[in-house]
């Protein structure tokens, strides 16, 4: 796995971003993490893909907002699209598990 922090505008994400090609990002779902994805990252990344899986927001290394309204499937979503903003990345795929499936599904 190839941890990292990336700040995208004072917000930090926690990712595991590992292989090259089209990204796909993981979102997980309650109780997990990035981490929970090691497996298909792994699997993905020897596929020929970009795997992201990522600490949600308020989750292990990524930050955790104060107001309620930033952990909204739309907050989250805009978030997301910033990452790949950061990232430059153009185009994803979306996986997502628990509440990390509407924020998937919202982005």
């Amino acid at each position: 796995m190839t941890v990292k922090t990336i700040d995208v505008d004072g917000f930090c994400w926690q990712i595991d971003d590992s292989g090259s090609g089209t990204a796909v990002v993981m979102c997980h779902g309650f109780p997990g993490l990035g981490y929970s994805y090691r497996h298909q990252s792994a699997a993905l990344a020897e596929a020929g893909f970009r795997a992201i899986a990522l600490d949600m927001p308020g989750y292990g290394g990524t930050t955790r907002p104060d107001a309620i309204e930033d952990y909204t499937n739309d907050a989250v979503a805009n978030r997301l699209i910033d990452l790949l903003d950061a990232l430059g990345i153009d185009k994803a795929v979306f996986v997502g598990h628990d509440f990390g499936a509407p924020a998937a599904w919202t982005t």
